[in-house]
């Protein structure tokens, strides 16, 4: 799985250009493009990708040692709230049709760049059956993000299931959740927020009329746009019904802060590549120079790694300030010393 670890390691294939801003694998002590041809398999051939295979793993384990490190100090993974917004009315009134616009809900986490979101399923209650699009903009850049085709039977609610996550990705987190007026047609009302007056819940920016806080995290609004223009905050409208109705979760996510000090843990992410090149070595099953007479030099060679993967990773990580964000504990410093082995 790449992550943002791997634009700063990789195995150099002797040919191309070096990349200045990257640790090859096969500068280690020790270590040469040969090697990955004696550690072939029936499984994988190629000796090249068997050393990319490698710094791919590294990549791994190092952002999941990094979860590890950070527990006791991040709320990793851990879902801050779970509700649905949009309420089917029960006098049952017919909102009119949209032609020529995408209408829905407006979600948005704030600036924190450690919040996401996973969207579970959504909901439609059609007067009559049809087929269209789930569409996502970010109202912050205009760009669809996000698209699922559904079909819908009129006359009940149609539960669509999604089950995507939603990632800030360090930007602010201003989604808009649509479908297609032209082929939903005319819908049984829907409001985030139910009541009379739904003009006296304020607004946050634009839309004004139909938003507020639907918990600490999350500012919703019912919207609409033409679908000739581009989606964003100051172009899209207020809407009198959402039309769809939406079940979420908010959860913190440690990707951005661990990608934050991706650069720093440079040279860890090195010895810890070349840990997984010695454990290569050694459990081989195929016989060969590299994995009979070198084993021994690699068993050395994995200790040695060890030891100073173990020291770049402390030196980086140990009393790191922690932001000052819901998703961090109250104590600022990190103060685990312990070393991963």
């Amino acid at each position: 799985m790449a992550n943002c670890f791997n634009k700063y390691i990789a195995v150099w294939d002797g040919c191309s250009e070096r990349d200045p801003n990257k640790l090859y694998l096969n500068d280690l002590p020790g270590v040469d493009l040969s090697i990955g041809d004696y550690l072939t398999d029936v499984e994988e051939t190629n000796g090249l990708a068997v050393l990319q295979g490698i710094t791919d793993t590294a990549c791994d384990e190092m952002f999941n040692d990094i979860r590890v490190y950070l527990s006791g100090s991040m709320y990793l993974n851990d879902i801050l709230s779970n509700n649905i917004l949009g309420t089917f009315m029960d006098n049952r009134k017919i909102r009119a049709a949209q032609p020529g616009k995408y209408i829905g809900v407006q979600f948005n986490l704030g600036q924190s760049p450690y919040l996401s979101a996973r969207i579970h399923f959504f909901q439609i209650f059609p007067v009559a059956s049809g087929s269209s699009t789930l569409r996502v903009f970010n109202i912050n850049t205009g760009v669809e993000v996000y698209t699922q085709p559904f079909t819908f039977t009129g006359g009940q609610v149609n539960t669509i299931e999604v089950e995507q996550d939603f990632l800030s990705n360090s930007q602010p987190f201003n989604l808009a959740f649509v479908v297609d007026g032209d082929d939903i047609g005319q819908t049984y009302d829907t409001q985030l927020w139910g009541g009379t007056c739904l003009s006296c819940n304020g607004g946050y920016g634009n839309p004004t009329s139909y938003g507020r806080y639907a918990n600490p995290h999350v500012y919703a609004a019912q919207l609409r746009w033409n679908k000739s223009i581009v989606p964003l905050v100051n172009t899209v409208q207020s809407a009198e019904s959402s039309y769809i109705s939406l079940t979420y979760s908010v959860y913190c996510d440690p990707t951005m802060f661990i990608c934050s000090v991706a650069p720093l843990l440079k040279r860890a992410l090195w010895y810890n590549a070349g840990i997984g090149l010695c454990d290569e070595i050694i459990y081989s099953r195929r016989l060969n120079y590299i994995t009979t007479i070198g084993k021994e030099d690699a068993v050395a060679a994995k200790e040695e790694f060890t030891r100073k993967r173990n020291e770049q990773f402390n030196a980086v990580l140990n009393n790191m300030k922690l932001p000052n964000n819901i998703c961090f504990q109250c104590n600022p410093v990190i103060q685990n010393r312990t070393a991963i082995p």
